[in-house]
């Protein structure tokens, strides 16, 4: 059986833009200064603990060639949060990037496999995306709801159907 060939950042700099880094006072949205955009990090050998452990979804196998951060302009990777488990983060790297079928069909297939999806838009609007089958504490989501949160809750949908 043949090893699947590992993937490489290869001019992809997505993250770098579309990622929060304490530890060198970048905030989201903006470009890392030690970013040659499109083509490497300048600090790659010495770059924060953050950017050390920051895993990118496609960079684990996830999508297809096609869908490498640079081409279809989102980011997207697992994260730890309390009340929602191991959710899927999807953040546009560029306007609009969440409404395209790529980002659908990313959210599609994270809801099939029973995982909770935020996504973060370039203008910082949030929705929380809830697959059928798994529950979120009521007063978490009135917490995001709150905070001006979009929540896709399928139980909603279906109980709303029946």
């Amino acid at each position: 059986m043949q090893e699947p060939q590992k993937r490489s950042c290869d001019g992809c700099t997505e993250c770098c833009f579309a990622s929060t880094v304490v530890a060198l006072s970048k905030p989201v949205f903006t470009q890392c200064k030690h970013c040659t955009s499109g083509e490497r990090c300048d600090i790659y050998s010495t770059k924060p603990l953050e950017c050390t452990e920051y895993t990118c979804g496609w960079l684990d196998g996830e999508g297809t060639e096609a869908d490498k951060p640079n081409r279809i302009h989102l980011v997207h990777n697992q994260m730890f949060d309390l009340m929602l488990g191991m959710p899927w983060l999807l953040i546009e790297s560029q306007a609009g990037a969440l409404a395209t079928e790529p980002a659908r069909r990313i959210i599609e297939s994270k809801l099939r496999q029973h995982d909770c999806v935020i996504t973060v838009s370039r203008i910082l609007t949030f929705a929380l995306y809830i697959p059928q089958g798994r529950s979120v504490p009521d007063d978490h989501l009135a917490q995001l709801r709150q905070r001006s949160w979009t929540i896709h809750d399928e139980n909603a949908a279906m109980v709303a159907a029946e």
